[in-house]
């Protein structure tokens, strides 16, 4: 899976890749493999983006299909 709308969400923000791999505290590589679909994205990622981004419940669905 490809994390276009996550990474769409992020430039309305304005948060780069690398402030987002910072506030999670992990390497930015880490984190551009999970956006770009190289690794699957696990949960405790996912509730770390959500907290950080302050994502509402739609922007959820829209970054990772939940519901």
């Amino acid at each position: 899976m490809r994390l276009a709308q996550l990474e769409a969400i992020m430039k309305e923000k304005s948060i780069t890749r690398q402030e987002l791999a910072d506030s999670m505290e992990v390497k930015y590589l880490y984190l551009t493999k999970r956006i770009l679909g190289y690794i699957d994205i696990d949960v405790t990622d996912m509730r770390k983006i959500i907290k950080i981004l302050n994502l509402t419940n739609e922007e959820i669905v829209r970054c990772f299909y939940l519901i």
